[in-house]
């Protein structure tokens, strides 16, 4: 039972105020009709014909019925290309015509007048031209242009198709090249030199003459034994790279190492420079740019002073200036090396040009000031507490 407006009648469903069963019967438009479906307002039965954009087709017969905009069509024997519909065409099938049934559409599909069915297995649209494979796997076919090529052997460059492995043409960003006598360097097609060529930024060199330095094209002065300085070669027998400058050794043999500028022997790999000399640090010691020797003591054992280099195998001795001195009988004041006589170097304190003992002194602007006179420093006085 169902209640269509209010009233109770037989049946599963309403179309407005009608019941109807649902059973072989359908409701479209507001009538109840035979059927299983609508397409507009009328009733049909979709095992029998098919809606196409609000018209009714049969598909009686039909093997795979489609739609081609409002017409009706089998898609087993036909293609909708556009709004229209044509015969598939025939193919050769082991040596017997036969109706494709593996079709697609090519042509310029802005324009539908220009659009024509073809067989993917046996052809391709190329451009919007149908080119038959010959014996290309369509499953390898590309297109280069409007012609067709296979990219399992062969590639596509600018237009024109090129075999894949080929000694004698490459392509270059798009541009076809003789690998015979250019290279493709940075995208650019470039002359070699000579044979044995390669590339240097977007320039070919030659091996012979030239080397590549940064990317920059520059003259090889020791052939294979040309080392780059910057962006100039150089040849490491005569020369050094100092800071990205050639620098004559000048007579110093190789290895050599930079320093100030200027090409220095180099010893051992742990040398470095003193000022515009090099050194062994483990026996030498570097104080104001200038080397000594450390007479087999370490660089923890050394000092150096204002420049000037001292020895501290005990290590009690500090700087004053230029000169060392002996921290536990001397004190430095004001660059002056004062003895601390039988005061402890813990209590020792310059005050003005002289030494006191903190714990008999005071110092007040540079005086001193005893202890034992006064609970207190002098009023008005900046002192040391």
């Amino acid at each position: 039972m169902v209640c269509c407006e209010d009233v109770v009648s037989a049946g599963n469903f309403c179309c407005g105020a009608i019941p109807y069963s649902g059973v072989g019967e359908v409701c479209c438009g507001g009538l109840v009709s035979p059927g299983d479906g609508c397409c507009n307002v009328t009733a049909y039965f979709v095992s029998e014909s098919i809606c196409c954009n609000g018209q009714l087709g049969s598909i009686v017969g039909l093997t795979t019925p489609s739609c081609c905009v409002e017409e009706t069509f089998d898609a087993y024997l036909q293609t909708c290309c556009g709004s229209t519909v044509f015969e598939n065409p025939l193919v050769i099938v082991n040596g017997t015509s036969a109706v494709s049934h593996t079709t697609r559409c090519c042509g310029d599909f802005a324009n539908d007048e220009t659009l024509l069915p073809y067989d993917y297995t046996t052809q391709t649209c190329c451009d919007g031209i149908i080119t038959d494979l010959g014996d290309i796997p369509f499953d390898s076919a590309g297109c280069c242009g409007s012609a067709v090529y296979n990219m399992d052997t062969q590639s596509c460059c600018g237009g024109e198709v090129l075999e894949i492995g080929s000694t004698l043409q490459g392509c270059c960003d798009g541009a076809v090249m003789d690998l015979t006598t250019s290279l493709c360097c940075a995208g650019a097609i470039s002359v070699k030199p000579e044979e044995d060529s390669s590339c240097c930024g977007d320039t070919a060199i030659g091996a012979t003459l030239e080397m590549c330095c940064e990317n920059v094209p520059t003259a090889s002065p020791a052939g294979n034994s040309s080392v780059c300085c910057g962006i100039v070669g150089m040849d490491p027998s005569t020369d050094i790279c100092c800071d990205g400058v050639v620098t004559p050794l000048g007579g110093v043999p190789a290895p050599a190492m930079c320093c100030d500028g200027a090409a220095q022997p180099m010893t051992s790999d742990a040398d470095v420079c003193c000022g515009p000399d090099s050194m062994n640090p483990a026996v030498s010691f570097c104080c104001g740019g200038a080397v000594s020797s450390m007479e087999g003591l370490t660089s923890d054992q050394m000092l150096c002073c204002d420049g000037v280099a001292f020895t501290n195998a005990a290590g009690n001795l500090a700087c004053c200036g230029q000169v060392s001195f002996n921290t536990e009988t001397e004190i430095c004041c004001s660059d002056v090396v004062l003895p601390l006589g039988t005061t402890d170097p813990a209590n020792a304190y310059c005050c003005g040009g002289a030494v006191i003992d903190m714990t008999d002194y005071w110092c007040c602007d540079n005086n001193p000031y005893p202890r034992g006179s006064s609970a207190a420093p002098p009023i008005g006085q900046n002192c040391n507490i």
